[in-house]
């Protein structure tokens, strides 16, 4: 995907990018993912961007990158202040997720506003197994290192990376990339 995605007002039900992979039960299926230079306006308190491996019992195995970003946070109805907390949420609680790329991500969320939100946050959960290539940070750093340094701040923002659960960083390369369009 390399567009402009505005996710209207109202919509209370999903985000702007929505992946759910699954498999029958007992077959691995494998997909691969690339998100390059998207721009997502999200009006809604769901993520931006949100992909999930969430049927138990299955083995997805998903390679994916999402490089040069950008998630707007906007409020959920016009003069309420409120938005979304997260701007791309990546759950693995099932099967396999190798991300290879995950950088130059950016959002906008007002940096006055307590709790900042926005950002990324990434989730290893149940029998799911997350790895995440190291980008510019050395192997061996920790995953939310890792994310961080990837994704540096926009100017005159906060940028927000969150990782829950014992994600895995790998060498460079070790995750398949998906093929150009």
């Amino acid at each position: 995907m390399a567009n402009t995605l505005v996710d209207e007002l109202g919509n209370t039900s999903t985000g702007g990018i929505v992946g759910r992979f699954t498999s029958t039960v007992g077959q691995q299926a494998p997909a691969r993912v690339s998100i390059v230079t998207a721009r997502v306006n999200q009006f809604s308190l769901n993520p931006g961007i949100t992909l999930t491996t969430p049927d138990a019992g299955t083995s997805p195995a998903v390679d994916l990158q999402i490089l040069n970003s950008h998630v707007d946070m906007r409020e959920s109805s016009p003069g309420s202040g409120i938005r979304g907390p997260v701007g791309i949420d990546v759950a693995v609680t099932t099967g396999s997720t190798c991300a290879n790329v995950l950088t130059n991500i950016s959002h906008l969320y007002p940096t006055n506003i307590t709790p900042q939100g926005g950002g990324i946050r990434l989730e290893q959960g149940g029998s799911g197994v997350f790895t995440l290539e190291r980008g510019a940070a050395t192997l061996g750093t920790a995953a939310d290192v890792v994310l961080g340094t990837n994704n540096p701040a926009p100017t005159g923002t906060d940028m927000v990376t969150a990782v829950a659960g014992a994600l895995t960083v790998v060498e460079n390369g070790t995750c398949l990339l998906p093929s150009a369009p």
